[in-house]
């Protein structure tokens, strides 16, 4: 997908969501905000560390299909703050920490990622 061509090439739209649903039972989604919760307050002092879930992490610079939605995942060396997706080349730092968790449903996909 691309937003339009320019002299350089055609430009990428690297999409906000995969369209897939952000937990599969109560317990995943309890879980999911839970863990985020308490890395958020166990950070809340150090203004270079960035927690966050179910956000898009593109990994590949021009190629929107190499990306990954980590449940909850921990980046020190980034700013704290508000974004919309994360790219690998502009933030500069992979996430150090990445929880994925798992559903009867789900475990055998999770372990592909």
């Amino acid at each position: 997908m691309y937003a339009q061509t320019t002299a350089h090439g055609k430009v990428p739209i690297y999409p906000e969501s995969d369209g897939k649903p952000m937990a599969e039972t109560d317990i995943h989604a309890e879980l999911l905000i839970n863990l985020r919760v308490a890395l958020d307050h166990y950070f809340r002092n150090d203004s270079n560390v960035y927690v966050s879930g179910n956000l898009l992490v593109y990994y590949v610079e021009g190629n929107p299909a190499k990306c990954v939605a980590p449940d909850v995942f921990v980046v020190r060396g980034v700013p704290k703050g508000q974004r919309r997706i994360y790219k690998l080349w502009e933030e500069g730092v992979a996430p150090q920490i990445v929880i994925e968790l798992t559903s009867r449903k789900t475990w055998r996909e999770d372990l592909q990622t």
